[in-house]
C-alpha cells in the first residue's frame, strides 16, 4: 500500500486491509490509502473494467 496505517488502528483493520489490498490487487486493481483532512484515512479502491465485444 502507498501509506502504512497510522497508530491507534487495531491490529484487525491492518489486517482486514492487507486482505482487501490482496484481492484487489490480484483482480489488477489498486489499493491505497490517503490522509482526510482533519484526521482519518480514506481507503482508494481502482478496480479494471472488464471489456466486453461488441456487436457483430
Amino acid at each position: 500500500m502507498a501509506k502504512s496505517l497510522h497508530s491507534g488502528h487495531s491490529g484487525s483493520s491492518a489486517a482486514g486491509l492487507a486482505i482487501v489490498h490482496r484481492l484487489v490487487t490480484s483482480d489488477g486493481g489498486t489499493a491505497r490509502l490517503q490522509d482526510t483532512p482533519g484526521g482519518g484515512l480514506t481507503v482508494v479502491l481502482e478496480l479494471p473494467t472488464p471489456v466486453r465485444p461488441g456487436p457483430a
